[in-house]
């Protein structure tokens, strides 16, 4: 399959999916902040504390930490995560639309991940290689807030499967710029060595200390005077 075909693919795939996918997304924030919105501001109140940053870039930044919370973190009743809850609670919202729901069970496995701008194949739609795995994934962006992408940036974020191995992302993806991304690298794959949290996979281990290495991105960026937001 050539690389054309493989962007109309994932562009009417996106087609598709928008149709319902806004919505859903706003249904799920307002269902988290409605439910757990208390626990998860005790959770995000102090996160960003010893940053400078402007009203902008903080509410920039809380998206990530927002939905890592809302996706990732098992802070619900029984271990499980707010968005296993929503899913429970809207089942019957999407009872005649089979396909969609089973798409949207499928993101309850979604982690963050480290990913390397491989190609742009159209201004949203890019090639990502996975740090840690090796694997590309042809992800459709539905932002791009930060600056103009190039080869080799490090990107960061939670990438949610569209089906036939395609991606979207759910906001901007957080990117260091490719000058950067060897230290970076060097810096979160060390991190990651030292941990000994027992959990099932490397998935799971990267996810659940996710957190402290998105603000090792942060800090890596401010640290360089790299705008955090497109001006």
């Amino acid at each position: 399959m050539t690389k054309k075909l493989k962007v109309n693919s994932v562009t009417s795939l996106m087609d598709k999916a928008l149709e319902d996918i806004p919505s859903i997304l706003s249904d799920i924030l307002h269902f988290s902040f409605e439910e757990y919105g208390e626990l998860m501001e005790e959770k995000v109140v102090s996160f960003f504390e010893e940053y400078t940053l402007t009203e902008e870039e903080l509410e920039y930044v809380l998206v990530y930490y927002y939905w890592w919370i809302i996706l990732c973190s098992k802070i619900a009743p029984n271990r499980q995560t707010i968005y296993q809850m929503y899913l429970k609670r809207r089942k019957k919202k999407f009872k005649n639309k089979r396909i969609l729901y089973r798409l949207l069970q499928e993101w309850q496995y979604a982690t963050p991940g480290f990913y390397y701008l491989e190609n742009v194949h159209a201004k949203y739609v890019w090639s990502l290689t996975d740090m840690f795995l090796g694997k590309t994934r042809f992800t459709s962006v539905s932002e791009i807030n930060y600056f103009e992408p190039n080869h080799g940036d490090l990107m960061t974020g939670i990438l949610l499967p569209l089906g036939n191995h395609y991606y979207m992302t759910l906001f901007d993806l957080f990117a260091v710029p490719y000058k950067l991304s060897p230290s970076l690298a060097k810096q979160i794959i060390q991190y990651t060595c030292n941990l000994e949290d027992g959990l099932a996979s490397p998935q799971a281990q990267l996810s659940a200390n996710y957190p402290e290495m998105f603000k090792m991105c942060l800090k890596k960026v401010l640290d360089n005077d790299v705008a955090l937001i497109k001006k």
